[in-house]
């Protein structure tokens, strides 16, 4: 029975620190902490959870302990597995994903480049949409129309079509992401929305962490953060200037 108790103590300590891991990383974590946590998981099962009903197998009641350890160990191993799962599932969405996706060619879309030289932007956005409509699991018509708004600072509007995406490709996680990181980079530099573009950035960085849009988030976030800084220490220097005059 102390065998039993033990293996129940370390799986209720391994599903607690997989649920502390699950909310603090959406149940996606990063693959050093994926690794971690899988590695602790098998050694501690393979410590406890083997030789325990090993030692119980010679018993009378043989079958019902050696079931009770399997149900005591199953929900780490389960949470193990969502993990893993889903952090591998990111990696290789992450190696799927083709950049020509979100960065369409000149000249790719005909029709709808006609009518933008014509100086027909609403008939331009209507071929946009009707060249993503014959293939709504392709983003690139979408992505061509947010860059044509943007050549023609219409800013607002492509930073609908950059909504459009994200709700669209939700669970397309790179595409999403990418969507997410150009609607930011639109707010911060054109809309003049440093807070949205923060909120949008960091959501890259938690939703997106194992892909190359996180990085890139990152990197902006870091960069906004010396900027500010660039800024208000350039205004304190101007203050105590002008106190000197």
């Amino acid at each position: 029975m102390v065998l039993i108790v033990t293996l129940l103590i370390a799986s209720a300590l391994l599903c607690a620190a997989g649920a502390v891991i699950h909310r603090f990383t959406d149940g996606c974590p990063s693959v050093p902490l994926a690794i971690a946590y899988m590695t602790v998981v098998i050694a501690v099962l393979s410590v406890l959870a083997i030789p325990t009903a090993f030692r119980l197998s010679h018993d009378f009641d043989a079958i019902v302990y050696v079931l009770l350890v399997a149900v005591i160990s199953l929900p780490p191993v389960v949470l193990m597995a969502a993990q893993v799962s889903h952090t591998a599932g990111d990696l290789i969405a992450g190696w799927l994903y083709d950049p020509r996706m979100v960065s369409p060619a000149p000249n790719a879309y005909g029709r709808a480049g006609t009518r933008a030289v014509a100086g027909d932007m609403p008939g331009a956005l209507r071929e946009y949409r009707k060249y993503f409509e014959e293939n709504p699991k392709v983003p690139t018509p979408l992505f061509a129309a947010a860059l044509y708004l943007e050549q023609q600072k219409e800013y607002a509007v492509a930073a609908c079509f950059y909504r459009e995406i994200m709700e669209k490709f939700v669970k397309n996680k790179p595409i999403w992401a990418e969507g997410c990181l150009r609607l930011a980079t639109l707010s911060a530099r054109h809309l003049h929305d440093s807070r949205t573009a923060d909120a949008l950035l960091h959501e890259v960085m938690r939703r997106a962490r194992n892909l190359k849009q996180a990085k890139a988030a990152a990197e902006q976030v870091l960069r906004r953060q010396a900027q500010g800084l660039d800024e208000m220490y350039g205004t304190e220097t101007s203050l105590s200037s002008g106190e000197s005059q």
